[in-house]
């Protein structure tokens, strides 16, 4: 029997409803961002045409030499959204570990700070960011989510489940959170619970792709295949699918009986 090469979890690959709250920089085009980030980070910045497959205009604005301490904290947010979205041109943890530093009582710097590096794998540091987060706010739901991605990391599915479930006691309708009990449930192989978490992810956002993907696969890893097809087929025929949800597809194509032991490396 075939083995899954995908993984469902992913807090960085669902959209980030929190840039919703960053306000864009009026009469800035993105070079310009990308720009001032340099100068923030380096103090200088050297023309390019094109890096890391962003086209920059050939014309750039002049750079000067810009401090941290004078871009305002809608700025510092948007550079450091544009850092990454662009690839390695700026380090976005750099740029809100100084906005942390300007912000000493906000948790948001520190919670997209844990965020980016939990996407890099340094589960450590982002345990920190999300702890620090939450001895300032300490019911912030991001912050909350957070940790339980950071026990889901750790293979500690059981604290995280209760976590997220605690949280979705007083946020019923919050996608991150059902999507984190549904992982949650699934690296138990509560296989029925986990699927009923997604769902109602669903009905709250119908279109998110992480969370379908999460479900085909889960209906897969319990032998349901026709309904993991389904879901997955629509889904890698989709603009910007992922590789993984191709490799959980081709996974689900290669069942025939109910997965006997399923790997949570699947998950």
């Amino acid at each position: 029997m075939g083995r899954a090469k995908g993984r469902t979890c992913a807090p960085e690959e669902a959209p980030q409803s929190s840039d919703a709250r960053v306000p864009p920089l009026r009469g800035w085009s993105q070079a310009a961002a990308i720009t001032v980030g340099l100068v923030v980070l380096t103090g200088c910045v050297t023309p390019h045409r094109q890096t890391s497959g962003l086209s920059i205009p050939d014309e750039e604005p002049r750079a000067q030499t810009i401090n941290a301490r004078d871009l305002d904290a809608a700025a510092l947010a948007r550079v450091a959204r544009v850092a990454e979205s662009s690839g390695d041109i700026i380090d976005p943890a750099q740029i809100y570990r100084r906005m942390a530093e300007r912000q000493s009582s906000a948790p948001e710097p520190r919670i997209e700070l844990g965020r980016v590096l939990l996407r890099r794998g340094d589960v450590d540091g982002a345990e920190q960011a999300f702890q620090e987060a939450l001895s300032l706010a300490p019911g912030h739901v991001d912050a909350r989510i957070g940790s339980g991605q950071v026990q889901l990391a750790r293979k500690q599915p059981r604290e995280a489940a209760e976590l997220f479930e605690r949280i979705l006691e007083s946020d019923p309708v919050n996608v991150r959170a059902l999507n984190g009990a549904g992982l949650a449930n699934d690296a138990l192989k509560r296989r029925t619970q986990a699927q009923a978490f997604y769902r109602r992810a669903l009905l709250v956002a119908p279109d998110d792709p992480t969370v379908r993907n999460n479900l085909g696969l889960s209906l897969a890893l319990s032998g349901r295949r026709d309904e993991a097809v389904a879901i997955l087929r629509k889904l890698v025929d989709e603009p910007g699918a992922l590789p993984r949800y191709r490799e959980n597809l081709d996974y689900a194509l290669s069942l025939r009986d109910p997965p006997e032991s399923p790997s949570d490396k699947r998950l």
